[in-house]
């Protein structure tokens, strides 16, 4: 069984939720994966027992003066 967790909205609140995420995986000992659009047809993303970390939600842009963050998703 992998247990999913979406991250979504903008750049602020995907990183708040990621880092939730990678604490509560290292707290329960699990691991974590990195899911994005969903083009790994290998099965990289699956982690049996694991946590996959949703960041397709995460498809966000946002100029902040000369700079541009992206989003993971």
């Amino acid at each position: 069984r992998v247990e999913r967790v979406a991250i979504e909205g903008t750049t602020g609140e995907a990183t708040a939720g990621v880092q939730r995420a990678i604490e509560d995986a290292r707290a329960r000992g699990l691991p974590l994966v990195p899911v994005g659009a969903g083009h790994t047809m290998g099965g990289h993303t699956i982690s049996p027992g694991g946590i996959a970390l949703d960041l397709s939600g995460a498809a966000t842009m946002a100029l902040e003066g000369p700079l541009l963050r992206v989003g993971a998703g």
